[in-house]
């Protein structure tokens, strides 16, 4: 790096988004200097530079993705692993690296791919019309189901809004299981709204859209869960737009056969390839997500595998270069201007417009079921729901412990908030 692109002080004012416009003014001056260099082990010398104006000092490396890092692990073969079906256990032998640092790096390229898809969708107009259902998978136990919302285009299965709610397990249960969900639900209860607020986002989402777009009228196709009907009644924008038959609702029954005359065939599309691609959605006993924002962050580079890199139909000629976002729309310039710098550049969060659902990503704000309850209380409660009640006041006595379940923060680095 010859230069630095601004300064990273927010309060400065060469603090100035290198993709605005003011970013050339700021090129053509002298707000910076050289202020000497550091010795590393991973890249050599590194450069220190300081502000002119609010006299601030820096480096080089506050610009680049590996920022306080110790060991450098290629992005583009993480990229590939995650999206392969390959666990983070399997993914640190292969990269011959802690699980740690898999995570570590994870959210990186997670924080990145928001970055990526939140410059690319405002380049591609809404000119098809889409699909939206819920991908149900769970974590920590199946006693905590969740539902993963997607939007995906009819046409060019592009996902553009995702979104993770934990739901409350239903469905036949034997009476130990009853009791044990019983038990669960006094130390953890999701909220019974969750869904409906979450499809609201998502309507919110696609009215945004929709009103830049000349696409009319506008179908969205969704199965029969009253939530939805609920979220869409509550939105304004949209009956209105439904009232003047520019916006079309239309239900179909989720048992329906999956296949490509089905309307919902883009998110039956997404699920299937998220049960074959993505490790902690395989169903098996041993592989499901222990994390939420993990879970959210492999995700997200899944997601950008899928829109940016994954072909269209893998039938395809060779020579037939189809992607996601190029039949949504997308041009090889606006690729290019998004994934810039993806595995090299730092993606600042001041300068990126993202909405609620990408931000509770990147700051790790999902929360977690039972991330902090006391080790042998889960043991302990399945006993006594095999035997009979469960008496939670007793546990907590005989393990000794204040609370059964501990207030656990989610770590998140300072340079992620910068």
């Amino acid at each position: 790096m010859h230069r630095p692109p601004f300064c990273p002080n927010t309060s400065c004012p060469c603090h100035i988004d290198p993709l605005s416009t003011e970013s050339a003014a700021l090129a053509e001056r002298r707000w910076f200097k050289r202020n000497g260099n550091y010795p590393t082990k991973v890249r050599g010398e590194v450069r220190r530079f300081k502000c002119l104006v609010c006299g601030r000092g820096f480096g080089e490396q506050t610009f680049s993705l590996d920022y306080f890092v110790k060991r450098l692990i290629s992005y583009r073969r993480l990229r590939g692993l995650l999206s392969s079906c390959v666990g983070v256990r399997a993914a640190s032998r292969n990269l011959g690296c802690s699980c740690d640092s898999v995570s570590n790096r994870t959210s990186r390229l997670a924080r990145q791919s928001i970055s990526a898809h939140a410059r690319l969708l405002p380049a591609i107009e809404l000119s098809e019309d889409q699909a939206a259902d819920g991908f149900q998978s769970f974590g920590v136990s199946q006693y905590f189901p969740n539902n993963i919302t997607m939007l995906v285009g009819s046409r060019s299965q592009l996902v553009s809004f995702c979104d993770y709610v934990t739901l409350r397990r239903s469905g036949r249960m034997t009476a130990r299981q009853r009791r044990m969900r019983a038990a669960l639900d006094e130390l953890y209860r999701p909220s019974p709204q969750a869904l409906t607020s979450s499809f609201g986002e998502l309507l919110e989402h696609l009215y945004r859209r929709f009103r830049t777009s000349t696409h009319r009228p506008l179908s969205l196709h969704t199965d029969c869960k009253s939530e939805y009907l609920n979220a869409l009644a509550a939105h304004q924008g949209l009956c209105e737009a439904a009232g003047s038959l520019q916006f079309l609702h239309r239900r179909t029954d989720s048992r329906a056969v999956r296949n490509r005359l089905n309307p919902l065939f883009p998110v039956n599309y997404i699920d299937r390839q998220l049960r074959t691609d993505l490790a902690e959605h395989v169903r098996e006993t041993v592989r499901f997500a222990r994390n939420v924002n993990h879970c959210m962050e492999r995700l997200w580079v899944y997601l950008l595998e899928h829109n940016l890199h994954k072909r269209f139909r893998i039938n395809d000629p060779v020579e037939i270069e189809r992607r996601h976002a190029k039949e949504a729309g997308a041009t090889e310039a606006d690729k290019r201007r998004a994934t810039a710098g993806l595995y090299t550049r730092r993606r600042f969060l001041c300068f990126e417009p993202l909405e609620p659902a990408m931000l509770r990503v990147w700051k790790r704000e999902h929360s977690t079921p039972l991330k902090g309850i006391v080790k042998g209380a889960l043991r302990m409660i399945g006993r006594q729901a095999a035997r009979g009640q469960v008496d939670l006041e007793q546990i907590r006595q005989q393990l000794g412990a204040e609370k059964l379940v501990r207030e656990v923060v989610q770590y998140l680095p300072r340079y992620a908030l910068a």
